[in-house]
């Protein structure tokens, strides 16, 4: 078996949780919270601890698909980060907008939201919503932009990976798939362009910790 096709198989691994937490989760919340955060940290940071540290230890991957920080242009790669930021969160927030103007309902959607599982109390809810943007944004680049680019040539990964991403995020309905599909043609063209990741690993996580607060 070479090693793209044992990367597509890694990525499958991780994501397949994704494909169903939502059905899942609805069942889960709001009566069984503490079995919801056990699969929780099982789906968001054991098994793709477990799929990154096979894939390095495989020579599948390496840390160069993160990019480099260039020290001696510091000031470039920062405003790198702030121009991916704003991208992700304006590019989100427009086509968020967008798809509730193109589509009559949200489709798919589930009873189930992430905003379910922030507390009220304002210290605990603000430790939930930066591990949501966090995982979110490390775990979310590493599978749809980091594996898949270093297993799809050619710019038909940016579609592929867009793809993927969108369809993850089925059980917030259209209104969130069709914003993720956007935003993902950005991101992957990104790393596609400058084979970066953690600048979008920054920019997801921000645009995350931002959208929790304000919506």
């Amino acid at each position: 078996m070479n090693n793209q096709l044992k990367i597509v198989l890694v990525f499958f691994v991780g994501i397949l949780p994704f494909l169903f937490n939502g059905l899942l989760n609805s069942q889960l919340l709001p009566n069984y919270i503490i079995i919801y955060w056990v699969f929780e940290f099982i789906f968001w940071i054991f098994l793709p601890f477990f799929v990154f540290i096979y894939s390095l230890r495989n020579n599948l991957i390496d840390f160069s698909i993160f990019g480099y920080f260039n020290t001696n242009k510091f000031v470039k790669e920062i405003t790198f980060i702030v121009f991916v930021s704003i991208g992700f969160f304006l590019i989100y927030f427009i086509s968020q907008k967008l798809s509730h103007i193109i589509f009559m309902e949200n489709y798919f959607t589930l009873s189930f939201q992430y905003h379910d599982t922030i507390p009220k109390n304002q210290f605990l809810k603000l430790v939930v919503i930066t591990y949501h943007s966090i995982s979110a944004g490390f775990v979310e680049e590493f599978y749809y932009r980091g594996l898949l680019g270093v297993s799809i040539k050619g710019k038909k990964y940016i579609l592929i990976s867009s793809s993927f991403f969108s369809i993850v995020h089925w059980e917030n309905g259209i209104y969130t798939m069709f914003p993720a599909f956007i935003v993902g043609i950005l991101a992957a063209w990104i790393y596609y362009k400058y084979k970066k990741l953690w600048p979008l690993i920054i920019g997801h996580s921000i645009t995350d910790f931002i959208y929790y607060i304000i919506w």
